[in-house]
């Protein structure tokens, strides 16, 4: 799949095709529902996000687990330095024993220090900024 603007551009291209931009515009489509279906507080999905979902063949970021990483890990034999690491983590915080051992908080404390943490160092990922902050919102209900 291209990224959107590649898309747009063939869609207003005089010289694509019938078929490409059906196809374009298909695949648009697919990345606008991408978007709309609550994924990102309506942000694109990011094309490390696309690479990591489908690496773990998972269909939706809400559908991502800890055991399905852990699977792929074991199967694959990920270093901690591949991107798909980082990705993964700016999505799905490590298990409660995990962020007690980092923070010797309970759980609503080092989930809260996990999901700021993803807010400082995510950069200009909106998508990652939009869901982390949805997180620590849910800390506070």
């Amino acid at each position: 799949m291209q990224d959107k603007d590649s898309l747009i551009r063939i869609l207003n291209d005089p010289l694509s095709s019938a078929e490409e931009k059906a196809q374009a515009q298909r695949e648009l489509d697919a990345v606008d529902g991408q978007a709309d279906d609550g994924q990102a507080d309506s942000f694109p999905v990011h094309d490390a996000t696309r690479a990591l979902l489908a690496a773990l063949k998972v269909e939706r970021v809400e559908n991502l687990s800890e055991e399905i990483y852990e699977k792929y890990c074991a199967t694959v034999h990920v270093r901690p330095t591949d991107m798909i690491c980082k990705e993964f983590y700016f999505w799905c915080a490590p298990c409660e024993r995990t962020l007690w051992l980092l923070t010797d908080k309970d759980r609503v404390g080092g989930l809260r220090w996990w999901w700021n943490n993803v807010l400082n160092i995510c950069g200009d990922r909106e998508d990652v900024k939009a869901h982390a902050r949805r997180k620590l919102a849910e800390l506070h209900e």
